[in-house]
């Protein structure tokens, strides 16, 4: 029945999360009040933001967006406490390289625009994994 409608569930119940993120695109949001959600203290908030930037924003300015919260260790639960938590910069990651969250699909990104982002995400690993601080074993072990 609502099969088709994004942020509805198999059994057409629609998530809070969704219904939030609807009042955010009727409250037409500021740059500044934006990233004031995205610096916000709880992780519920930040993930809405992020999710907002992922269906507002131009393709091309999701990198300068995200890239900045790629490290970020803070923890969240995106399924409100039926899932397994995963960290801030795994949700920002997953909403530049993936087209779905949790089977609601996201507007697809342009080619070429995409090939971009993946080519800034593996440089970005690979550069974490050839600077990234060597832990020495002590001897013996």
């Amino acid at each position: 029945m609502c099969g088709g409608v994004r942020g509805v569930g198999a059994g057409g119940v629609v998530s809070s999360a969704y219904c939030l993120l609807y009042k955010l695109f009727t409250l037409k949001l500021t740059r500044n009040q934006v990233n004031s959600m995205i610096n916000h203290k709880h992780s519920y908030v930040r993930g809405l933001a992020f999710l907002f930037l992922r269906y507002t924003q131009h393709p091309t300015t999701f990198w300068d967006w995200l890239d900045p919260y790629l490290d970020d260790e803070e923890e969240i639960d995106p399924r409100a406490g039926g899932g397994r938590p995963i960290t801030i910069g795994d949700m920002c990651e997953q909403l530049l390289t993936r087209l779905d969250w949790y089977t609601t699909l996201f507007p697809r990104i342009p080619v070429v625009i995409m090939k971009e982002i993946e080519k800034k995400v593996e440089d970005r690993k690979g550069c974490y994994r050839c600077c990234k601080p060597r832990r020495i074993r002590p001897a013996g072990i």
